[in-house]
């Protein structure tokens, strides 16, 4: 066992020695390649300073160049874009006016609709009303000789054809009158 220790340690010791030998040989060559990299980025002269200034001018002025022209594509879709909204934005005004014009159509007809329909309801109060008053009366006319309208009740018939259409409130004597045989 002291014997495995004591090989171990003297290989430790060996290792050791090598890497002591060895080290500055590895440090030398490092510091060597940095100064060489470092000189080799560094112009030598006047002339190279001169054209390393020039070249660092070139490269700004295209990277300037290039932003310029980004920002001139940029100007030109922002402007394409502000065209495209004006154009929505007039068809959008012209599809609500033409929304507002058919809104005015429809309430017109429906306007109509009311009208007509309160008109038949008047009607058909007024026929039944003169019916009703008729028979109240007694009137019994020839059934038979009728002319009948299709949708109609026959019995209807004589009273829309001696009815005057412009019935007031003191005519009543003279409708009376009018339907009564």
């Amino acid at each position: 066992m002291i014997y495995s220790i004591m090989l171990m340690s003297i290989g430790f010791l060996t290792a050791g020695i090598l890497m002591a030998m060895l080290t500055p040989l590895i440090h030398a060559r490092a510091v060597r390649l940095t100064v060489r990299r470092l000189l080799a980025g560094l112009p030598r002269s006047m002339v190279e300073m001169r054209a390393h200034k020039d070249q660092l001018r070139a490269e700004f002025a295209v990277s300037t160049r290039r932003l310029e022209m980004t920002v001139a594509e940029m100007q030109a879709k922002t402007a394409g874009h502000l065209c495209e909204v004006a154009r929505k934005a007039a068809e959008i005004d012209r599809l609500k006016a033409e929304l507002r014009r058919t809104n005015v159509v429809i309430l017109r007809f429906q306007g109509r609709e009311l009208m007509r329909r309160s008109m038949t309801r008047t009607i058909v109060k007024l026929v039944i009303y003169l019916f009703e008053r008729s028979k109240r009366q007694g009137w019994r006319g020839p059934l038979t000789t009728l002319r009948v309208t299709r949708g109609l009740d026959p019995r209807v018939h004589p009273l829309r054809e001696k009815m005057d259409c412009r019935v007031k409130p003191g005519n009543d004597s003279e409708l009376v009158a009018v339907t009564s045989p």
